[in-house]
C-alpha cells in the first residue's frame, strides 16, 4: 500500500512539473486585428497579447490566437469555440453575453484632426454638432454620438476613418489614442506632423477580458485570469511589458 501511494505521488508531481515546462492545456482566443493591442504582424501580437500571454502562462496555459473581423470574434465567443477575447470596453449589453475579467489596462480615446484644429471649444459632445464625425461600426461611442446627435460616418476599419479624414469627408475621427497614432505612422509617415488630438479625451476607460459564457469551465478560468494577473502586477511583468508600449499605468 505504501509502494502505491508513493507512486500515484511521484506520478502526480511528474505531471505537474510536466504541465508547468511546455504541456499546458491550450487556451484559444478570438482577436481583432488592432494594432497596437492585438496584431497577428507585430512581435509578441501586440501589447494586450503580450500581457495576457504573461497571464495566460502564470495560470500554466498557453494562448492561441486566432484573429478575425468583429462579427466572427464575438461569434465564436458565443457559441464557446473561444475562450476569450480582449481587449473590450464594458457594455451592459455584453455584460449580459460575456464574463468579464478585472481590468487589463486604461484607454484613452481622442478626436483626431488634419491639418485644420476645430475653433470650437470641446466641452461636450453636443459643441461638435457643427463637424462630420468618423468613426469604426461596432464601437462603443456610436450611440454616444447618436444621442449627442452629431453628423456621423462610420467605416468598416480606423485606417479607412483616417483616410477620410486627409481627403476632407469628415472633420474629426474618434480613435484610441495609441491606436490612432500607430495607424497614422504607419499609413501616412510623411505626415505626421500635420495629425493632432483635441485636448480633451472623448473618453477614458478601462480595457478588459471578455470570456464566453459557453466556454467550458469559463467561470473558472476568470477566477484564474484574474489572480494571474494581479501576480503580475505584484511580480513586475505587467511594468515590464507596459513600459515597452508607453502604456498608461
Amino acid at each position: 500500500m505504501g509502494r502505491v501511494l508513493l507512486f500515484i505521488t511521484v506520478t502526480f508531481a511528474l505531471f505537474a512539473v510536466g504541465s508547468s515546462r511546455g504541456y499546458a492545456q491550450e487556451l484559444k482566443y478570438a482577436l481583432l486585428e488592432w494594432p497596437p493591442h492585438t496584431s497577428q504582424y507585430m512581435e509578441g501580437y501586440g501589447v494586450a497579447s503580450e500581457l495576457v500571454t504573461a497571464v495566460t502562462k502564470e495560470m500554466n496555459l498557453e494562448p492561441k490566437y486566432n484573429f478575425y473581423p468583429l462579427k466572427r470574434v464575438f461569434h465564436y465567443l458565443e457559441e464557446g469555440s473561444h475562450w476569450a477575447a480582449f481587449p473590450g470596453s464594458y457594455t451592459k449589453e455584453r455584460a449580459k453575453k460575456f464574463i468579464y475579467s478585472d481590468p487589463i489596462f486604461p484607454q484613452v480615446d481622442r478626436f483626431f484632426y488634419y491639418k485644420n484644429k476645430p475653433k470650437t471649444k470641446f466641452t461636450k459632445l453636443g459643441d461638435l454638432k457643427q463637424y462630420v464625425i468618423g468613426g469604426t461600426k461596432g464601437f462603443w461611442y456610436e450611440k454616444e454620438f447618436k444621442r449627442a446627435k452629431l453628423q456621423t460616418y462610420y467605416v468598416s476599419s480606423d485606417v479607412i476613418a483616417l483616410k477620410m479624414l486627409v481627403g476632407g469627408r469628415v472633420n474629426l475621427v474618434a480613435i484610441h489614442e495609441l491606436v490612432g497614432w500607430q495607424l497614422i505612422k504607419k499609413h501616412f509617415p510623411d505626415e505626421v506632423d500635420n495629425f493632432g488630438v483635441l485636448e480633451k479625451p472623448l473618453k477614458v476607460k478601462e480595457n478588459y477580458l471578455l470570456a464566453s459564457r459557453t466556454y467550458p469551465e469559463s467561470e473558472l478560468l476568470i477566477k484564474r485570469f484574474n489572480l494571474a494577473l494581479q501576480k503580475i502586477k505584484t511580480n513586475g511583468t505587467y511594468k515590464n511589458i507596459a513600459g515597452k508600449y508607453n502604456l498608461q499605468q
